[in-house]
């Protein structure tokens, strides 16, 4: 599989096949870089702007790196702004005032309630484009509809990059808090340290984020989805409630680290399929192949990645992961790859901790998805576990309905070409080969479930599989 990771601190790292280049966008100051300040009073030696959109307009058409700060001089509310760039920009809050030379930190809020059905920020970065948003608080964007993004919807060829923030309390036909939709393959969404992206709704899927054909990286500490739901009203989607990577014409990749200390960095979402996160794609271009997939590994040793406490109502408390199959030969394959981390008490009536299933064609081979727990080789970065503990595993999810109701349903299930590798299978290369995999305080009418068929395949080892119910 080919893919790319990326992770923004003072660069962005693009990996493809195990290789990393860096693009460093901050190592410097570029001489033209101009600094546009948002408040009140507007006039010389005081604010420059008195609206954020006016801002953005002029950073625009300033020649280099640009910064716009926004003071806490004013009520941003009811806010839909635009920024269309192929150049970079960062917006940033946590300014007292328009003469404060440093951000203190505390985050400027930007609220679209009361105003247009739109998103806080529409973003386009185009190739070339990069935008920052730093030290915001984005909530009350209510997109109407089917539309994408309550907080952000960001498309284009560049990228954005978000820390340190708060998204929340956004509402959108899909991605409640993020819509990111890739145009072409240098497209990169990097939520970087300290994003709390929480309490957004998506009308149909992604309640917290959506990854449409993207690569998106959520690598650094102290981020996390949380409190996310995916409504699928009217029976239509309700896929991710926390997180849904789709695949299409391009692969749609989602890199996912440790997350926030003790609750990991996907917690507490809901959905009808996926609570957690749900992989999906759907292709019918004749001989076009994508891949939807979802990496969780982790990246603090103290801080082991997990995603925890989700609900699905119908399947995938923490995962779901269906592939697609074109008219003819085109497909969209889904995976889920884990390393030295952990699905712990998700609930959905079937499939508690998993739930793959692939896709059927009349002419060739099924669409297979993949669900790989310790199972093969760790990517860049990935910390693995001490030697003599536990390198993570399935604890303590339960088949069980939205009233907490024991149901029929298993805590694995792998159906319709659906297959299941848990444990360092060594002919996979496994690179974690200090510890097991623990399968401990599950419950369910069956621990894993794999359909019988020639494309469904099972395979456990060096994992210990003890207190189920």
């Amino acid at each position: 599989m080919s893919s790319r990771a990326n992770q923004y601190d003072t660069s962005i790292s693009n990996r493809r096949s195990g290789l990393i280049v860096l693009l460093c966008f901050s190592m410097y100051t570029p001489a033209f870089a101009a600094i546009f300040t948002v408040g009140n009073p507007v006039g010389s030696g005081q604010c420059t702007h008195g609206t954020i959109q006016s801002a953005i307009n002029q950073a625009n058409s300033s020649a280099g790196a640009d910064t716009v700060r926004l003071t806490r001089s004013l009520t941003y509310e009811p806010e839909a702004n635009s920024i269309n760039t192929s150049q970079e920009l960062t917006v940033e809050g946590g300014y007292a005032t328009c003469t404060q030379a440093t951000s203190d930190a505390t985050k400027t809020v930007v609220s679209g309630a009361g105003g247009a059905a739109e998103p806080v920020f529409r973003i386009t970065a185009n190739t070339g484009g990069i935008v920052h948003l730093r030290n915001l608080t984005i909530s009350g964007g209510d997109e109407d509809g089917s539309g994408y993004g309550g907080g952000i919807f960001f498309n284009g060829n560049g990228v954005l990059e978000v820390r340190d923030s708060l998204i929340t309390a956004n509402v959108a036909g899909s991605g409640g808090g993020i819509y990111a939709q890739g145009t072409g393959s240098d497209t990169e969404l990097v939520i970087g340290a300290n994003v709390v992206i929480s309490n957004n709704t998506a009308r149909y899927n992604g309640g917290g984020i959506v990854a449409d054909q993207i690569e998106m990286s959520m690598l650094e500490p102290g981020s996390i989805l949380f409190y996310n739901e995916a409504l699928g009203i009217g029976g239509n989607g309700g896929f991710g409630g926390g997180l849904y990577i789709f695949g299409g014409t391009r692969s749609s990749y989602a890199y996912i680290g440790s997350g926030t200390s003790g609750l990991g960095a996907i917690y507490g979402n809901t959905a009808v399929y996926g609570g957690g996160v749900s992989v999906n794609g759907y292709n019918d271009d004749v001989g076009t192949y994508s891949d939807s997939t979802l990496q969780l590994f982790t990246t603090v040793a103290s801080n082991p990645a997990k995603i925890s406490n989700n609900f699905a109502s119908n399947a995938g408390g923490g995962i779901y992961l269906k592939s697609s199959a074109g008219a003819t030969n085109g497909t969209v394959s889904a995976s889920a790859e884990l390393w030295n981390a952990s699905l712990e008490y998700n609930a959905a009536p079937e499939g508690a901790a998993v739930f793959a299933i692939g896709a059927e064609t009349f002419l060739f081979p099924d669409t297979s998805s993949w669900f790989y727990l310790n199972a093969s080789s760790s990517p860049v970065g990935a910390i693995p576990c001490s030697e003599g503990t536990d390198c993570g595993g399935l604890i303590g999810n339960v088949a069980e309905d939205i009233n907490g109701q024991a149901t029929s349903g298993s805590v694995v299930r792998g159906a319709t070409s659906g297959s299941v590798y848990i444990g360092d299978t060594p002919f996979l290369g496994s690179e974690l080969p200090l510890g097991g995999t623990l399968v401990q305080a599950n419950e369910g009418a069956s621990l894993i479930h794999v359909t019988n068929d020639d494309e469904c395949q099972l395979y456990l080892h060096n994992a210990l599989i003890s207190d189920n119910q």
